[in-house]
């Protein structure tokens, strides 16, 4: 039964990814980390004497994933990429972990098939892994090649088996030596 409960959502995962990666599903993100008062309008079957009501809702705008400003530095500096985000997926049973490479050399080590990260909630101390699946394998991108392309956005996908990390947790990623640390799961 959890065998089947644990295909099932790497199933809708890659399902997921699939549509992503087709362009299918946007993302509509905003760096600010505000909130952005967004107007809805609420029309009834009512007479048609009755105006709209407008009502005012408070939508809160995502908050960014990336650690803080010198952090930040360190990873580009060091490691050749930038962390675009960290999210909930498959129905928060799984962390889609995205990064852009800005520099290939530097980033082949976060890319070695060999090297198998990890992610840690910092509020419990959960250590979560990357699933392997019998056909598909593990659920990240590498370079077998060893030539990672510049630009190109690459994935990591964690378990996160009964949703313990939640929306807002704060996480460390861990790959080989790299750590990024007081990440923001969107």
């Amino acid at each position: 039964m959890e065998r089947r409960r644990f295909l099932l959502v790497v199933g809708i995962g890659m399902i997921w990814l699939g549509f992503v990666s087709l362009g299918l599903i946007g993302c509509a993100t905003s760096s600010a980390k505000t909130s952005a008062p967004v107007t809805i309008a609420q029309v009834g079957e009512q007479p048609a004497e009755t105006q709209l009501v407008k009502t005012e809702v408070t939508v809160p705008m995502e908050k960014s994933p990336q650690p803080a400003g010198s952090e930040v530095l360190n990873i580009q500096d060091r490691w050749g990429i930038e962390i675009v985000a960290i999210r909930l997926s498959a129905a928060g049973q799984m962390l889609d972990f995205r990064y852009r490479i800005i520099n290939p050399d530097k980033a082949l080590p976060i890319l070695d098939p060999k090297v198998k990260p990890y992610l840690i909630d910092q509020k419990s101390g959960a250590r979560f892994v990357v699933p392997i699946t019998p056909k598909v394998g593990s659920l990240r991108q590498t370079s077998r090649s060893g030539n990672p392309e510049v630009n190109r956005i690459y994935f990591i996908l964690f378990g996160n088996p009964g949703g313990t990390v939640k929306l807002g947790d704060k996480v460390t990623v861990v790959v080989g030596d790299f750590r990024a640390e007081n990440l923001i799961v969107q």
